[in-house]
């Protein structure tokens, strides 16, 4: 019994591996650099942004690190503290050609810099987020804490304010948020998608009018049962 028993097992795996391998196939990978860590060493990495022009941003949680497209480090910040313009946990990094923007988890909290590393403005949130996407104008956060009302919102960076909230949020929503089941948000030539996780639909908004462009629906699945007795709302 035990023979057949281990047989099985090595079957059952072998099956495993030869899906595995023929998925394998289907993914093509892209070499783009390797890392010069000559200067800093990363570590883990808990963030990255990719610029238009191929540089990117890596944070890992307390350097942020810059690169050029060949992977060669340009600069490294590290502004750990509890000063103006200093962060405890650089948990996301994000950039436009005119600012860096760091999200600090520790207080949440919305840091800019200039492409030099000099503070412009920090913006206390007051509430968890799963992510956060900048333009020249606004600031869209998706939160998962305190402001889990709506699933997006923009602040304007003029007036320092929450000017726009889009979509309503649901149980199944706050409970998936936790799992990471889908991405956040995005901005593509001046219009906000952004996917709930109780349901893999994208929502394609016109940020100037507040209305909704499209909703594109894809039936991937459904969570419709869960309610306040089995998911306990904590707000962080």
């Amino acid at each position: 019994k035990c023979l057949i028993v281990f047989l099985l097992f090595i079957f059952a795996g072998c099956g495993v591996n030869d899906r595995q391998k023929e998925e394998q196939k289907s993914i093509q990978f892209h070499y783009v650099c390797s890392l010069d860590e000559r200067k800093t060493t990363i570590g883990r990495a808990t963030s990255i942004d990719v610029a238009s022009d191929g540089s990117f941003l890596v944070s890992n949680g307390s350097d942020i690190i810059g690169y050029d497209s060949l992977g060669h480090q340009r600069f490294v910040w590290n502004k750990k503290g509890r000063g103006p313009n200093e962060y405890l946990v650089s948990q996301q990094v994000r950039a436009t050609e005119s600012a860096v923007f760091v999200w600090d988890s520790g207080s949440t909290k919305l840091l800019a810099y200039d492409r030099n590393g000099n503070g412009l403005w920090t913006y206390e949130y007051n509430s968890a987020i799963c992510g956060f996407y900048p333009t020249d104008s606004s600031i869209y956060f998706y939160p998962c804490g305190r402001k889990w009302e709506y699933v997006v919102q923009e602040l304007d960076i003029e007036s320092m304010s929450v000017i726009h909230s889009f979509g309503s949020s649901s149980m199944s929503h706050k409970a998936f948020q936790s799992m990471n089941s889908a991405v956040p948000l995005t901005i593509q030539d001046g219009t906000l998608y952004y996917m709930a996780r109780d349901k893999l639909d994208l929502f394609q908004v016109e940020s100037e009018n507040e209305r909704l462009v499209e909703h594109f629906s894809s039936k991937t699945f459904r969570c419709q049962d869960i309610t306040e007795d089995l998911f306990a709302i904590n707000p962080i």
